[in-house]
């Protein structure tokens, strides 16, 4: 994950989970296993902050002069990765050669010449 990211609820950010090395690799591994054996998500991974962004043009009273962010938990961020990565390998497994849909390294072109 990309380092000088805003931290979500807990604060966390990505330079300190690398800053702590292996001790938090193991516990950050344990924590994983401990959600998926258990099919439990960790409350806290759920709360999400809310902020607006003002996008420097406009009137500031205009609400649509604003993007919304969300700060989201960055172990939920890493874990959800995790299982991303796992449903991709396994659906790019057992897709056909010639089914190109949103597959990484594929275009339309690609499709249209196969």
């Amino acid at each position: 994950m990309k380092s000088r990211k805003a931290p979500g609820s807990d604060e966390m950010t990505v330079d300190i989970l690398k800053a702590g090395g292996v001790p938090v690799l193991r516990w950050l591994v344990k924590h994983f296993a401990d959600v998926w054996i258990n099919e439990q998500m960790v409350k806290e991974w759920s709360v999400t902050t809310l902020i607006r962004l003002y996008k420097n043009k406009g009137d500031k009273k205009i609400r649509d002069n604003y993007r919304g962010i969300a700060l989201l938990n960055i172990t939920s961020k890493i874990f959800s990765r995790i299982i991303h990565n796992r449903i991709q390998d396994l659906i790019n497994g057992q897709l056909l050669e010639i089914q190109s849909g949103f597959r990484p390294n594929r275009s339309t072109m690609d499709q249209i010449f196969t």
